[in-house]
């Protein structure tokens, strides 16, 4: 992950001074993320013009949440797996979890 050198507050005199400012802090986290946008303040509206690249990195960011979400319901079952197993030790419930306070601990401890 890419990390920006943190800048100094500076007020604006105008909106157009505000809106270069941004343009230039957008293409710099624009070209962060994606270098092969090669964007400026100067060429920011056009190379957002057409909406490619924000089409680009929406991709990108659901890709990403995809990918989290089939991880995280992965690491769940073989938790809930562990677990279920841990439980049914020698065919004999809580086997090894003397009472609610453990088993709920124990479960806690797992997830």
């Amino acid at each position: 992950m890419a990390l920006l050198e943190a800048r100094p507050y500076r007020p604006f005199k105008s909106s157009e001074e505000y809106l270069e400012a941004m343009k230039e802090d957008l293409a710099e986290w624009l070209n962060t993320l994606y270098p092969e946008l090669t964007i400026n303040a100067d060429n920011f509206m056009d190379r957002l013009d057409t909406g490619i690249a924000l089409c680009k990195d929406d991709r990108v960011c659901l890709k990403k949440k995809k990918t989290k979400l089939k991880k995280e319901k992965v690491r769940k079952q073989r938790t809930s797996l562990l677990f279920t197993n841990i439980l049914k030790c020698n065919d004999t419930p809580y086997s090894i979890l003397h009472d609610d306070y453990t088993t709920t601990d124990f479960a806690d401890f797992v997830k």
